[in-house]
């Protein structure tokens, strides 16, 4: 009787293992599947969210987003700041102001051009340390190759950077790449041009 009752316990002890390595091993295969699954199957994770460019709702006019009391974390030159991202913080991004493009100082494949240096400093002097707006027009694609984030920079007393950049001859406009102000751009860059201020000047 004694040995009857231990051949049971030893049967269910084994049958106990078997269930358990069952069980481990259908974990195991699972696992592997699942993970062979993610590394072909599965799609690349999303990336962050960025501004929002869908049209403007039905019998609006509005054109353009606007994200107010964005910090100036650097100025990188004339036309790129840096700044929190608006739609990820408090991560930053790079911004590319639309409409102007100021002489080269960190371009690591060109030489400092002339009136680079002064344009830098002109950017520091308006924008360092303040908060500005970003101005981004409802676009299918808010950035640029380099994954910049294009838009218009409105100072906190609500002038328009790149304006002012462009009436110090600091700045040329940018018509290869047609925006909302190409129009008023055009006109203030005449007018420097008469002016024969800053790059436009004959002593360059």
């Amino acid at each position: 009787m004694i040995t009857s009752n231990r051949r049971e316990v030893r049967k269910m002890t084994n049958d106990q293992k078997s269930k358990t390595k069952k069980i481990t091993a259908a974990t195991l295969i699972t696992t592997i599947i699942g993970l062979i699954a993610w590394w072909f199957g599965l799609p690349a994770p999303p990336q962050l969210p960025r501004p929002d460019t869908t049209p403007p709702p039905a019998g609006s006019s509005d054109p353009i987003q606007a994200y107010p009391n964005s910090p100036i974390i650097k100025v990188i030159d004339g036309d790129t700041i840096k700044t929190i991202d608006p739609y990820n913080s408090p991560s930053t991004t790079n911004v590319r102001i639309i409409g102007i493009d100021t002489p080269e100082t960190v371009h690591p494949g060109k030489p400092v051009q002339p009136y680079g240096k002064e344009a830098t400093a002109a950017a520091k002097e308006l924008l360092a340390a303040t908060h500005v707006t970003l101005i981004v027009p409802r676009v299918p694609n808010p950035l640029d190759r380099y994954g910049r984030l294009l838009a218009y920079i409105t100072m906190a007393d609500g002038r328009d950077y790149g304006a002012i950049m462009i009436a110090r001859g600091l700045a040329r406009t940018t018509p290869q790449y047609p925006h909302q102000r190409t129009t008023n751009y055009k006109a203030i860059q005449d007018q420097a041009k008469q002016d024969q201020v800053g790059i436009w000047s004959k002593h360059q």
